[in-house]
């Protein structure tokens, strides 16, 4: 008797596990149905934005803190502003600016003393050159005074890249609104059609448009000036598109190569032997690399966001 005893309360406790395991079962099923159908209802989006396979729906354009930005397709995911810095419309040259200074050639800036040295006083700064540069103590690359890794250019911190508050899109821009680096750079010179333009949008500016690939095959392809317009793909301005004028770059007081380059600044300090150096993006009408420059020298600056 003891024996069915026990055994009795064992056989309704392994039916009653069953039964529940069974209703288990039903529930999980159900909710894989519902989740299924939610996706199939997602696919088709009402704003006309398109779905990412690694996940969320990413806008092809939008603003943030009032600058308009476009979606390149980017692996990163980082979001390119469709203007320079300084600049009112995306064919303007806008401003240009010593690599960690905020405040373009032109214009005054009281936070410059060593260009107001120079120049006996004056907070506007109309000359692109060491002595001038705002991070330089002398007259020469030996003398930085931030930014550097080598006490033969002068005072060493290790800073490689810079701080926001030495940054020109976040300072004129706001927002979350920052220079790109040099490995940002690079991947918008590597995933995006460089198509090169004698008069972007018929305005007569000279530069390069940078496409949002159609196919992999696209990506890093660089149409140069002359070549057939059967060269890769075929895109047009309605496609989602960055144009980066040919500004040229300030040395002393001249401006140049206007209308037949492109220099723009990225945030990284040069790492090689010559802090004096930082990255910056190059094109002409038939390639486009990502090499270093003088620091002193003024370039344009094309913010990111994410």
């Amino acid at each position: 008797m003891s024996n069915e005893f026990e055994y009795y309360p064992k056989y309704l406790m392994n039916k009653k596990l069953l039964q529940f395991a069974s209703m288990l079962l039903v529930a999980v099923c159900l909710c894989v149905n519902f989740i299924a159908c939610g996706d199939d209802d997602d696919d088709v989006k009402k704003d006309g934005t398109e779905q990412d396979d690694a996940g969320p729906v990413r806008p092809v354009s939008g603003t943030e803190n009032g600058y308009a930005w476009v979606n390149l397709g980017l692996p990163s995911g980082l979001k390119w502003a469709t203007c320079n810095v300084g600049a009112a419309s995306p064919w303007d040259y806008g401003d240009y600016f010593a690599w960690g200074e905020t405040v373009g050639y032109g214009k005054s800036d009281p936070s410059n003393a060593h260009n107001q040295s120079y120049t006996g006083g004056s907070t506007v700064k109309t000359d692109c050159y060491w002595e001038t540069y705002k991070y330089c103590s002398g007259t020469s690359y030996s003398t930085l005074t931030k930014y550097n890794h080598d006490s033969d250019y002068g005072v060493v911190d290790n800073k490689g890249t810079l701080d926001l508050s030495d940054d020109a899109a976040r300072v004129n821009m706001g927002g979350s609104w920052r220079m790109p680096t040099t490995e940002e750079q690079r991947e918008l010179r590597n995933n995006c059609y460089w198509e090169w333009t004698d008069s972007y949008s018929g305005k007569g500016v000279e530069g390069y448009i940078v496409y949002k690939v159609k196919s992999a095959s696209d990506k890093g392809e660089v149409k140069c000036s002359g070549e057939s317009t059967a060269t890769v793909g075929s895109y047009s301005l309605a496609d989602p598109h960055i144009f980066l004028p040919a500004a040229g770059y300030r040395h002393t007081s001249d401006l140049r190569d206007a209308g037949g380059s492109g220099y723009y600044w990225s945030s990284s300090l040069y790492d090689g032997s010559y802090p004096n150096r930082a990255y910056y993006l190059l094109f002409y009408s038939d390639l486009a690399c990502c090499p270093n420059g003088l620091r002193c020298s003024g370039l344009s600056v094309r913010a990111v966001c994410k």
